[in-house]
């Protein structure tokens, strides 16, 4: 992980991180299959179909789960640069948040993450930044959950079915608001 900005927040519960306060779910997909139904608040819209993919042999033998096509990806002119504008962005994103005073403890938002197949630009991107914003944000009671709707389609499991698990009906906000979450589509 790359350095960032310093909150100057600490927990209370010392070492230990405090229970959630919110739960991030990175969720993948494919533009060419369409946006999935969310039933939670959309904190952060990414579009990384405008990146340029690895080479086709890569992409034939891995997504982007795998930490070769991870590595190759991020060693690309450009794609470390974008990532870490992306990263603040999200970081921007989840202080306002968690500085929200009606947040709902255990809340849930979604971070959705889109290419053009579902299965390696936005994998990548997702598997790493759920793991920065864990990292970071672990003492600030944030968890994360990481879904890839289409990086299994051979397999026949049902997107809609996979885009729904969690507690993703669950409001952020404690009068149960379904609202704006600070939400922004950021385009690369």
């Amino acid at each position: 992980m790359f350095p960032t900005r310093s909150r100057g927040r600490t927990s209370a519960f010392g070492l230990n991180p405090r229970p959630p306060n919110v739960c991030v779910h990175f969720i993948t997909f494919g533009s060419t299959r369409g946006q999935p139904p969310m039933r939670m608040e959309v904190l952060l819209r990414i579009d990384v179909s405008i990146m340029p993919p690895p080479p086709s042999q890569l992409l034939d033998m891995y997504t982007g789960a795998c930490p070769e096509l991870a590595r190759y990806f991020f060693s690309m002119p450009g794609h470390e640069t974008s990532y870490r504008n992306l990263f603040l962005t999200l970081e921007d994103r989840l202080e306002s948040l968690l500085s929200e005073p009606r947040l709902r403890p255990g809340g849930c938002v979604a971070v959705l993450v889109n290419c053009t197949a579902g299965m390696h630009r936005s994998v990548a991107v997702a598997e790493r930044m759920a793991r920065d914003a864990q990292e970071e944000f672990r003492e600030d009671g944030v968890v994360v959950e990481v879904e890839h709707l289409d990086t299994d389609v051979e397999c026949g499991i049902r997107r809609v079915q996979r885009a729904m698990v969690g507690t993703h009906s669950r409001s952020v906000y404690e009068d149960n608001t379904i609202g704006y979450a600070g939400g922004v589509y950021v385009g690369y």
